[in-house]
């Protein structure tokens, strides 16, 4: 994927997808990804400049934004993919839980 504008909005294929609970071992400080925010999606991604890999995925922010618009819109939930992937404790879940009890 190019390097233009961080790989966002660039055209790429799908390589893996790699779990929440794992994240911290592959965007580690050493693996060269940049953390970036999109203002827009309110949502995280990470680039990586050398291998030209772009990675897209919510994170505990993202979450937060997302519960928001959920109170706001006064909807009735949340959904989430693959609780497995998620870490055992301090996770996505538990922010979820945090933001839709207040």
């Amino acid at each position: 994927m190019p390097d233009t504008k961080n790989g966002l909005y660039q055209q790429g294929k799908f390589k893996q997808g790699v779990a929440f609970k794992n994240f911290p071992a592959y965007f580690s400080d050493t693996s060269d990804y940049r953390y970036y925010w999109d203002k827009k999606a309110k949502a995280p991604y990470q680039y990586n400049p050398g291998k030209k890999l772009f990675a897209t995925f919510d994170d505990k922010r993202s979450i937060r934004e997302k519960a928001k618009f959920i109170r706001r819109k006064k909807l009735g939930g949340i959904m989430f993919w693959e609780l497995s992937d998620d870490q055992p404790a301090n996770g996505l879940v538990e922010e979820i839980g945090k933001m839709l009890a207040q």
